[in-house]
């Protein structure tokens, strides 16, 4: 299934990554907070050591890195990077020796492409080389929100597909306790921002319908992102 997958999100990588480098470069830590709703989420210690694992074309650890004087090393299998970051080790991460530990280990738009039993085994593995304070941030996409279906079912490389009560359940399974839990928006697009628009009457009756089953909390962004820590 991943034969292609490089191929296949290659160009439209590589034309964000000419634009974004530019307004990484520019912008300070704050704009970038904006404009990256990730960014803003995971808003890392400074210098704090990163494992960025499934880092993708590498934007992420490259503005840890510019921004935030983070040291990261990247496990990215399949994808090219396209921001100069020289740390990336080009394997599948259950085919890696973590020998150290880390403050901050992200798994962004990452255990969506694995089934449950092997996302199990990856987080248990990550969950081990977390320093005591240290935390694993991930961000899957929301099945649980008309906005998310396009990135759970636009991708015919995911496998396994999340909403809030699922994800904390499988979580809860692993001993981790989310710390923080948000919906969060996808970068600006004027598609999107339509999509959402037209998805409003849905989510609202979505919102009014679970608030009297007693429900409250519930996410209705198209992502899903939560900071865990180990439960002892």
């Amino acid at each position: 299934m991943y034969n292609n997958y490089e191929e296949a999100k290659s160009l439209a990588y590589k034309a964000k990554s000419q634009i974004y480098l530019r307004m990484i470069k520019v912008l300070p830590a704050l704009g970038l907070r904006v404009l990256f709703p990730v960014v803003n989420f995971i808003n890392p210690k400074r210098k704090a050591k990163v494992l960025d694992v499934g880092s993708g074309s590498g934007l992420y650890s490259f503005i840890l890195r510019e921004k935030f004087q983070c040291d990261c090393l990247e496990i990215e299998p399949f994808l090219s990077n396209y921001y100069g970051n020289s740390e990336v080790v080009k394997t599948q991460i259950m085919n890696y020796h973590l020998s150290e530990k880390y403050d901050l280990i992200l798994l962004i738009d990452v255990i969506e492409h694995f089934d449950i039993w092997e996302a199990k085994q990856i987080i248990q593995k990550l969950k081990g080389s977390l320093n005591a304070d240290g935390s694993i941030i991930i961000k899957v996409p929301n099945m649980g929100s008309l906005s998310g279906l396009e990135s759970c079912f636009g991708d015919l490389t995911h496998k396994t597909h999340y909403n809030l009560i699922s994800i904390t359940a499988l979580f809860d399974e692993l001993d981790l306790k989310p710390i923080r839990v948000r919906g969060v928006s996808s970068n600006f697009k004027l598609s999107r921002m339509m999509m959402r628009l037209l998805a409003l009457p849905y989510t609202v009756f979505l919102w009014l319908y679970l608030k009297s089953h007693g429900c409250s909390g519930v996410l209705t962004q198209p992502s899903i992102m939560m900071e865990l820590r180990g439960k002892n």
